[in-house]
């Protein structure tokens, strides 16, 4: 039976969302738009007829949700064709020319950016050339060398979400002119490059790195050795920023200018710090949700307002697929982003009524213990089950010993990102104070990489095998179901 009660506006803008994302990802798997279009625009007009038919409000609401997936559906396709045009010489030796519009990964001997090509040629290229000199953000290039297409559709659909149509490797290169792009960008970036060398001068080199990928995201200084006991161990997360970060960096700021200014007067440096980091750190899928969320919920306590999660959450993804639609199917970062935050939000309170049940009898509580583990765990375990599916089907293998080695770890994370801060900041300043907080940190990031080190050891030869879709179709049903069994069990609502 329909109900009649009247959509809330705030539910209103949910479903809308909603409908708006599914069309822009069904979009991606349908080539044909004129006959999809026709589809989704006679199922709107068929709900529409029937609302006077038959007299029913929903009818009508429900047509009226299906135009807005129409509209995700076509601005999916929209979105695709205007990016879709470029004049690039593939596999032929050539001299290419444009501006440097990515923040540079160094590696050891290479620098990789994308180069927005232009004298002659136009579009986007994966450009990977010596490692010096030094490129940054902004700098116009000469580059001699062979561009050449996606090595398959996989990886061009990977790149085609960032406008980039091709690789190019350099045999040489020069810089011919220098802040030809976003001056504040180039700006933040040099921040970053400046907080970088602050702590390769406190700590040694693989602490280092592992400090930058914690605080900034920052990977490319990593050993080839470190990223295979991330990727093992499951703690690649921890070098990827997320929500998680954001958290620790808004409590930090709160705190700090509560303290410098006053907590009255703390919203709009919070909120401009806020976007300020996201900007310097290359605005990954995963850290512009967060960012995102951040504010809405700053927002809704400035406004006095109740946050609503679910709101939020539709409104992080609505706005990031109206800017770049491509990133609900090609972006992995968007994907374990969103998938984890819905298993900490909705799948970790379903496990945490089963374990307060057990606990009544002596089993499993869900808070408390030693820096915080059970929480820890329960939240590990929660995001980790939500992900499990995309991390088999794009990285072939998974590790149950990700759970323990994640207890283990984040507990220190939020004093191991205040620290990472304050010696970043005081590098500025004094490099004695700097030297001080590293000395401090050293500790905590050594104990990181040795429990990284040891379960990256035991997965080795302990884990589960690769599945294929149908498996994550069915995983997930499976959970949605487990997570509505639970809600009606422990609080006797629907879910």
């Amino acid at each position: 039976m329909i109900s009649e009660t009247p959509m809330k506006i705030y539910d209103l803008f949910f479903w809308a969302a909603a409908f708006f994302l599914l069309g822009a990802l069904a979009a991606s798997f349908v080539k044909s738009f004129a006959l999809a279009a026709a589809g989704v625009l006679a199922a709107a007009l068929l709900f529409a007829v029937l609302s006077f038919v038959f007299e029913k409000k929903n009818f009508f609401a429900f047509s009226f949700l299906i135009f807005f997936a129409f509209a995700g559906f076509s601005h999916y396709h929209f979105y695709s064709a205007a990016r879709s045009g470029y004049e690039i010489t593939f596999d032929k030796r050539a001299v290419f020319e444009g501006v440097v519009v990515s923040d540079p990964d160094r590696g050891g001997d290479y620098q990789k950016f994308i180069l927005n090509l232009e004298g002659g040629q136009a579009g986007r290229v994966l450009a990977e050339v010596d490692r010096f000199p030094t490129v940054r953000y902004g700098d116009r290039l000469k580059i001699k060398g062979v561009a050449k297409k996606p090595f398959s559709d996989s990886y061009a659909a990977y790149l085609r979400k960032d406008s980039v149509f091709g690789t190019l490797n350099g045999a040489g290169f020069e810089i011919v002119a220098e802040n030809q792009a976003s001056k504040a960008r180039r700006a933040l970036f040099l921040l970053k490059e400046k907080a970088e060398d602050n702590f390769r001068a406190v700590l040694p080199s693989e602490e280092a790195a592992f400090l930058s990928g914690i605080v900034l995201g920052e990977r490319a200084e990593f050993s080839e050795e470190f990223k295979e006991n991330l990727n093992l161990s499951g703690t690649s997360h921890l070098v990827a920023l997320s929500g998680y970060n954001i958290t620790i960096l808004a409590n930090l700021l709160a705190v700090s200018f509560a303290f410098l200014i006053s907590r009255a007067y703390a919203f709009w440096p919070s909120v401009l710090a806020i976007v300020l980091f996201v900007a310097m750190t290359g605005a990954e899928a995963s850290v512009v949700r967060a960012a995102i969320m951040g504010i809405v919920a700053l927002v809704a306590l400035r406004a006095e307002r109740i946050y609503s999660f679910r709101n939020a959450v539709i409104f992080a993804a609505f706005l990031m697929a109206v800017f770049n639609p491509l990133i609900l199917r090609f972006d992995l970062g968007f994907q374990l982003s969103f998938a984890a935050l819905l298993g900490i939000v909705y799948l970790r309170p379903a496990i945490g009524n089963l374990l307060r049940a057990g606990a009544r009898g002596g089993g499993f509580a869900a808070s408390g213990g030693l820096l915080n583990w059970r929480e820890n765990a329960l939240t590990t375990v929660s995001a980790q089950l939500a992900v499990l599916p995309i991390l088999m089907v794009n990285f072939g293998t998974f590790s149950p010993l990700s759970f323990p080695a994640n207890v283990l770890i984040l507990g220190i994370m939020p004093v191991t990102m205040a620290l990472g801060f304050a010696a970043a900041a005081a590098g500025f300043v004094s490099y004695h104070l700097a030297l001080f907080f590293g000395w401090i940190v050293h500790f905590l990031l050594r104990y990181k990489i040795l429990i990284i080190s040891a379960f990256a050891d035991l997965s080795r030869s302990f884990v589960l095998p690769a599945f294929g879709f149908s498996f994550g179709v069915v995983y997930y049903l499976l959970l949605i179901g487990f997570i509505i069994y639970s809600n009606r069990k422990f609080y006797g609502r629907k879910s």
